[in-house]
């Protein structure tokens, strides 16, 4: 009997286990902005785990990072009605909202995606943080405040310094910036999107004698990273055409 039950659980924890692997991999394809791929990745993920808010919510990231608003809308039509009202789902809708400069519908929605996570889920602070940062009317100073509290609840994530520099960034901070980005690689000293990050400050600047060995820095750290590999392309397609073509070969 007892070898039954063992049996029965290993065969369901089995597909869980694949799902969870698959979602982390849709997750790496993103941070490496291969979001088509990451789409198709995910679409075959809710194929076999419609209910998953974390596959709906990953999928909406991915088409909102590829500009893809409408894709966004179009697609949550089909997710199941608990996961849209989520907190995670709704912060979401909030996000487009403020993309489409309705201040405030968005505010309404982040506001109620905070009550129902009781304002302690680190993602859904993220991502509210994340649309006031990337919109063009959002407030740089709110995302500040919600990526403190984000801190506070996961304290070594270096996603959250990212995102903490980009809204100094919009504030044309770049001292701080820099600093945010410096303690996301105390959080993970090979995290390539933070030393990318960096350098993007010093191509504001023109200055490649500071950016190059950041871009570097990145693909050394993650040679997959594909904005860090652009922009090395971009660079060496005026000074060595054949450093420009291995670079663009490995983007």
């Amino acid at each position: 009997m007892t070898k039954f039950f063992t049996s029965i659980v290993v065969l369901f924890a089995v597909p869980a286990a694949v799902q969870a692997q698959s979602l982390n991999e849709a997750k790496q394809l993103i941070y490496h902005e291969r979001y088509n791929s990451a789409e198709a990745l995910l679409h075959t993920i809710l194929k076999g785990e419609p209910g998953s808010t974390e596959a709906w919510y990953t999928l909406a990231r991915a088409y909102m990072l590829n500009n893809k608003f409408k894709e966004i809308k179009d697609t949550l039509q089909f997710a199941p009605q608990e996961v849209k009202e989520s907190p995670l789902l709704t912060s979401v809708q909030g996000h487009l909202l403020l993309k489409d400069n309705d201040s405030v519908e968005a505010k309404r929605n982040f506001e109620m995606a905070l009550k129902d996570s009781k304002r302690k889920d680190p993602t859904v602070l993220e991502e509210i943080a994340d649309a006031y940062i990337n919109t063009t009317i959002g407030n740089a100073h709110e995302a500040i405040e919600l990526l403190q509290k984000a801190m506070k609840k996961d304290k070594n994530n270096p996603a959250l310094y990212v995102l903490l520099g980009d809204a100094y960034r919009k504030l044309i901070d770049g001292g701080n910036a820099y600093n945010a980005y410096q303690q996301a690689l105390t959080k993970d000293a090979n995290y390539a999107v933070a030393e990318y990050k960096i350098g993007k400050i010093y191509t504001s600047q023109n200055n490649p004698q500071a950016y190059l060995p950041y871009f570097e820095k990145a693909v050394g750290n993650d040679p997959l990273y594909a904005p860090a590999l652009y922009e090395l392309y971009y660079y060496y397609y005026y000074k060595d055409i054949n450093q420009a073509r291995d670079y663009l070969a490995k983007y």
